[in-house]
C-alpha cells in the first residue's frame, strides 16, 4: 500500500490491531528511501519518519529484494 502526501513532513504511524508483519518504507520527494522499519505489527508505539510517501509491504520484502536506505524508487500511475 502506498500513502502519497501533498508535501514532505514528519509522518507518524501506529500499527495497533494490525495482525500481519509489515515493512514500512519512508520515501522523500526525490523518491529516495530514507528510512525502513522492518517487521512491525500490533504495536501502539509511534513509527515515524520524514517523507512525502510511505509504502507498506509484506514482512521481508525489503531484504528479499535488496532494498535499502538511499535507494531510489519509481512510482508509476496506472
Amino acid at each position: 500500500m502506498i500513502f502519497p502526501f501533498k508535501f514532505s513532513n514528519y509522518r507518524f504511524f501506529t500499527m495497533k490491531d494490525v495482525l500481519i508483519d509489515l515493512d514500512i518504507i519512508f520515501i522523500d520527494k526525490c523518491f529516495h528511501i530514507n528510512k525502513i522499519i522492518e517487521a512491525v505489527y500490533n504495536t501502539n508505539a509511534l513509527i515515524y519518519g520524514y517523507c512525502k510517501y510511505v509504502v507498506e509491504t509484506n514482512k521481508g520484502f525489503c531484504k528479499k529484494n535488496n532494498i535499502g536506505i538511499n535507494d531510489t524508487i519509481s512510482i508509476e500511475r496506472w
